[in-house]
């Protein structure tokens, strides 16, 4: 396992990460798709996957601990506090007959889409917290959790202290190795640099964002891990330009930038994934 994370700052620790929201999604690919991805990423040496209790209804650290069960170099990083709304979580029994009419039909794919609604409520209250820990810890299956984030929390959750309490203590009782939070603005990714028990800071990095990268470079002076996502949006809101070149610039930057702990990119077509670690293994020889 990764212990206390040595492999993070080695030079060869691979530092792109695969992003699991997709993974069990009914608008993503299937079982047996979301499993040969997996695979996929294991075979061409990715080791860091990101997950959430809310991702697929649950279904993306089902099929993670699944797929991972019995591998001591795959390293998962799951996040609490997000809550799946009652509309979507009765879809789930007819998911797979959801996904397959969804495939064929943009009027069941828009219906699908506008069942599981926009942001999902968050709560970091301590019950909630303890429920989704357990049934984390039961979908991965695993006792000790790799690492456990608050997912979206806010500089005000941040600065009141309780919910990384529960946290903290959980990982006393042998749970959770290692504490970290999601954040999605700058302010909580300044609050998250105060909380001496947070190692692992989840943010976005969109191209074009030097605040956020300047952000970085303090949390790693501070002794952080940060893990970038949403690498490919744009901070102006333009689409992210998908071209050849335009990835290429992204992966090179992130890759080379050592303030950047993991890198993560989402996808899930196994040939996109080729594509991307390539890219990956070429900015980092």
């Amino acid at each position: 396992m990764f212990g206390r994370y040595p492999q993070f700052d080695d030079p060869s620790f691979f530092k792109m990460g695969l992003g699991c929201a997709r993974i069990g999604s009914m608008t993503g690919p299937s079982p047996a798709e979301a499993e040969a991805l997996l695979r996929r990423a294991r075979e061409l040496g990715v080791t860091v996957f990101d997950t959430a209790r809310s991702y697929g209804q649950g279904d993306s650290e089902r099929v993670l601990g699944r797929v991972m069960k019995g591998d001591p170099d795959a390293f998962i990083i799951t996040k609490l506090g997000k809550i799946v709304p009652l509309k979507a979580r009765v879809l789930r029994p007819v998911k797979s007959l959801v996904r397959s009419f969804g495939k064929r039909s943009n009027r069941v794919s828009g219906a699908v889409t506008r069942a599981r609604g926009g942001l999902l409520p968050v709560s970091f209250e301590r019950r909630v917290l303890q429920s989704q820990l357990d049934h984390s810890r039961r979908a991965l299956g695993r006792d000790t959790l790799d690492a456990v984030m608050l997912h979206s929390v806010s500089a005000a959750v941040l600065q009141r202290g309780d919910a990384m309490d529960f946290l903290e203590a959980a990982q006393k009782g042998g749970a959770i190795n290692i504490l970290g939070v999601s954040v999605d603005d700058i302010a909580a990714a300044q609050a998250s640099l105060e909380d001496p028990r947070i190692t692992l800071i989840q943010a976005p990095l969109y191209v074009g964002d030097e605040e956020m990268r300047t952000w970085c470079r303090k949390a790693k002076q501070r002794g952080k891990i940060v893990v970038a996502r949403e690498v490919f949006r744009r901070v102006e809101g333009s689409p992210p330009d998908m071209s050849a070149p335009a990835m290429r610039a992204v992966i090179d930057r992130n890759m080379a930038d050592d303030a950047v702990g993991v890198c993560l990119v989402g996808t899930t077509k196994t040939r996109h994934l080729d594509e991307l670690v390539a890219l990956a293994r070429r900015a980092s020889s």
